[in-house]
């Protein structure tokens, strides 16, 4: 239809991707900032070959790190979807995508949120040397409880066993 309208000048899917491949040798790393027209709510992704991170009010709300995902059977092969026809293993979008944060839904028609958001006002880019550091950080606490948990059942044992022995000590002098 606008192929016929001599005015406008438009690109096709094909031209875009040759675009797109004449221009950069990989995707790039880019930011999309978008205000809602509905209830003026905003929210900023950024997107890296690594990883996609979006931010709504200084919470990060979604983190996926591609380096982490199952293999997308689409770009290994062909498979047509029929769409009239009922959802199974052969029949159906790959939705394997996994979230480490995904508490970007709830709403209408969309999936529920199933982790908590995660305070970050810095940049986007730098987010996941960010959540590693701080899994690191709550690993490393978690472990130092478990430690300190462990030492502390081991000493409670030990002076129990002692109290005992002292005790059975005692008494086998007070029978002599």
């Amino acid at each position: 239809m606008f192929s016929e309208l001599p005015f406008y000048s438009y690109l096709t899917f094909e031209d875009a991707v040759s675009w797109f491949k004449n221009s950069y040798a990989q995707t790039p790393t880019y930011r999309v900032e978008f205000s809602s027209p509905y209830d003026g709510e905003q929210i900023e992704w950024c997107y890296r070959l690594s990883s996609r991170v979006a931010r709504i009010d200084k919470r990060v709300v979604s983190y996926v790190d591609y380096t982490h995902q199952q293999p997308d059977r689409y770009l290994e092969s062909f498979t047509p979807l029929f769409w009239d026809s009922p959802s199974n293993s052969t029949n159906s979008l790959d939705n394997s995508l996994s979230f480490k944060i995904d508490a970007l839904g709830g709403g209408a028609l969309r999936a529920p949120i199933s982790t908590e958001a995660v305070p970050y006002d810095g940049d986007l880019q730098f987010f996941e040397a960010f959540y590693a550091e701080m899994n690191l950080a709550n690993s490393m606490r978690q472990q130092a409880f478990a430690f300190g948990s462990i030492v502390f059942v081991v000493f409670s044992t030990v002076m129990a066993f002692r109290v005992k022995r002292r005790r059975k000590g005692l008494s086998s002098k007070d029978r002599t």
